[in-house]
């Protein structure tokens, strides 16, 4: 965070970027870093999460909603297998051009999982 008049500002979306990057590829083997797919808590529209292509070596579990909770329940339809490969579709650049999340998520040290 940086500061603002004596009160300290955070930046939403960079907070998980600022708390994890410096702490890659430095768990125990067995720890698999959980995050959701974006920075904030399951919005019908936002970016991906910055560390997917930036932790390139701590193996990941990407977070995604399942149940409508967050995208507006029974006032809306929405469909969110679209969202979800969206997401999947993003290059993340880990290791430059062409390294989409579904590719960093295929490897046996990461994963994905859904949330009601």
């Amino acid at each position: 965070p940086h500061w603002s008049q004596g009160a300290p500002v955070v930046d939403q979306a960079r907070y998980v970027y600022d708390a994890f990057i410096p702490l890659d590829g430095q768990w125990a083997e067995n720890v698999v870093l959980q995050t959701k797919a974006g920075p904030f808590d399951f919005q019908v529209r936002e970016p991906v999460q910055s560390i997917f292509g930036a932790l390139k070596h701590t193996p990941l579990n990407m977070e995604v909603e399942i149940s409508t909770t967050f995208t507006g329940q029974g006032q809306h339809a929405f469909y969110l297998p679209s969202q979800w490969e969206e997401y999947l579709a993003f290059d993340t650049q880990r290791h430059g051009v062409g390294w989409p999340m579904r590719r960093i998520l295929s490897h046996t040290e990461c994963r994905y999982c859904g949330i009601t």
